[in-house]
């Protein structure tokens, strides 16, 4: 997005984007404990919005990331691995993006109801557009009706995820289930959201600002 400071920081509506983020999270568990991967410069804005704008900052850590998003996904997990969550029966951890402001607790709790069911929940919609298949000559339309198009929330089972990730932690992947899929373990899906929506280009921040108030609206509707 041609930023001064990475996406996650911008201000939606009062708060940073990744602020946003975390509070569906706190709103649908509001005991739920928070890792917040940042890159090392950011460190310490991170946890001074985090002590500002967070409901529950207290339950919050901020740790640093590293080159690409497995590498941070695995700080992440090592982090939690060194508290000791591998220990505890069926303990669940939830990986999100932090560009992704929009997604509600109903979401979240139906991501985490998955994981505790099936051991994954993996936040997936239906593709609304055509999509084609390209090759080094030419391109072919494809039924969009087989494909879903993947978000986050994922959550998983702590045990599995962790040996996925000790596994293939040093390969690159573009998400969670991707990874977790390649240690031999099954990605259950559950419908997400469409407006959940990641922050990607100038013209998303915007949709979000949009979609953001629209939400507001709807919730004070259904609370009158």
């Amino acid at each position: 997005m041609n930023l001064d400071v990475p996406k996650p920081f911008l201000f939606l509506e009062g708060k940073p984007i990744f602020v946003r983020a975390i509070e569906p999270f706190q709103e649908a568990y509001p005991d739920i404990k928070v890792v917040v991967i940042l890159p090392y410069s950011y460190l310490e804005l991170g946890e001074r919005y985090i002590q500002e704008y967070c409901t529950y900052p207290q339950n919050i850590s901020v740790i640093s990331g590293g080159e690409s998003r497995t590498l941070s996904v695995w700080n992440g997990l090592t982090y939690l691995h060194r508290q000791g969550v591998v220990h505890k029966y069926k303990s669940l951890v939830a990986i999100h993006d932090a560009a992704r402001p929009l997604l509600t607790p109903h979401l979240v709790k139906k991501t985490f109801f998955s994981a505790n069911t099936y051991d994954s929940g993996i936040s997936v919609v239906p593709i609304a557009f055509a999509i084609r298949k390209k090759n080094k000559c030419r391109s072919y339309a494809i039924d969009r009706e087989k494909y879903w198009e993947v978000q986050t929330p994922q959550v998983f089972n702590f045990s599995q995820i962790w040996e996925a990730y000790q596994n293939h932690y040093q390969q690159s992947f573009y998400d969670d289930a991707t990874l977790y899929e390649e240690d031999g373990f099954i990605a259950k899906e559950v419908t997400g959201e469409v407006t959940n929506i990641k922050v990607t280009y100038p013209h998303d921040f915007a949709i979000a600002c949009h979609l953001w108030k629209l939400q507001q609206q709807n919730t004070e509707n259904e609370a009158r």
